[in-house]
């Protein structure tokens, strides 16, 4: 299957099972991902069909989405304190039953399962997602401040940690339990966005 057959195809599947706001806000995802991809020297077509595909499980009832968490084996502290981020482990697999698993479709499932918070060492096609859906207007952060300072950045890592550093203040600002995986993404990308490997 070509790369257009299968952006068709998921477009198709994602105008069938989302909202038509879910349905816009993924498709912006999508294009900014090709974006990003494009000026930071990233491979185009992978971050665009992850960027596409991130939210496809995101509407899937909670108590569903629990259910397959656990039975997947997934940490139950993410499960009881961070349900809102399982739709990203969900939709990869989702993506392997639909989809199969071509080669070079690693980087594309490693960006939908952690789009939401991050994770350390994520490869390049993960981090362009990750910024991608922050800086998506219609998902609420996109004219933020922290946004633009995430939009102007030099590098690819200096972006995604802008990124993280807007989400770990947001959830400590409200009190919320953060999942271990953004504070790990939070210091991977600051020691990255000053260049230290």
């Amino acid at each position: 299957m070509s790369h257009e057959e299968r952006r068709q195809a998921i477009i198709r599947y994602l105008e069938e099972h989302l909202s038509p706001a879910r349905y816009r806000h993924s498709l912006e995802v999508g294009r900014l991902a090709r974006e990003l991809a494009r000026r930071f020297g990233v491979q185009e077509e992978g971050a665009e069909l992850a960027g596409l595909w991130h939210d496809a499980a995101k509407e899937v009832p909670m108590a569903e989405q629990q259910a397959w968490a656990r039975k997947a084996g997934l940490d139950a502290d993410i499960i009881r304190y961070a349900p809102q981020v399982l739709h990203g482990p969900l939709a990869a697999e989702r993506w392997k039953e639909l989809f199969g698993e071509l080669p070079g479709d690693e980087a594309i499932l490693e960006a939908v399962a952690t789009h939401t918070t991050g994770a350390a060492g994520m490869g390049k096609v993960a981090l362009t997602v990750f910024v991608a859906d922050f800086l998506e207007e219609g998902h609420g952060t996109g004219a933020s401040p922290e946004a633009q300072e995430a939009a102007q950045a030099k590098t690819l890592e200096e972006a995604g940690f802008f990124v993280a550093k807007a989400k770990l203040a947001h959830l400590a600002a409200h009190g919320r339990w953060i999942a271990p995986d953004l504070l790990f993404c939070y210091n991977y990308l600051w020691s990255r966005a000053r260049g230290e490997e």
